[in-house]
């Protein structure tokens, strides 16, 4: 579970873009230790569209929180998929992920990331 540092004194605006021919459904949540998951935001592309994109403003969350990025593609067997997550404080970035691959052969994929926030020292 990679650290992230930010300011717990401010929220994160997450962008989440695809760019892929398959419906994509995509989850994020937040806990503190030892709580239960919160969902924070959820979204969905209901028809397979080529490239989109999602924004949220979640938090503040407080110190030493997790969050949870999952993003699920459905369509075809064996395509191609491509995503890209950006957390941002302000204008700085503090986390991207970036995930590309071909959906198994009932169509689907599976994408999560796991984060530890974390303040600067």
């Amino acid at each position: 579970m990679p650290d992230v540092k930010y300011d717990p004194e401010k929220a994160i605006d997450v962008r989440m873009d695809f760019d892929s021919p398959h419906v994509v459904t995509y989850w994020l949540w937040s806990r503190t230790a030892g709580d239960a998951w919160k969902l924070l935001a959820t979204g969905t592309d209901e028809d397979a569209v080529t490239n989109t994109g999602h924004q949220h403003s979640v938090g503040p969350l407080e110190a030493k929180s997790q969050v949870r990025i999952r993003v699920m593609f459905s369509g075809n067997p064996k395509t191609t998929y491509r995503a890209c997550v950006v957390l941002r404080q302000g204008r700085r970035k503090i986390h991207v992920d970036e995930w590309s691959g071909v959906t198994n052969s009932k169509g689907v994929a599976l994408e999560q990331d796991d984060l530890k926030l974390v303040e600067p020292q």
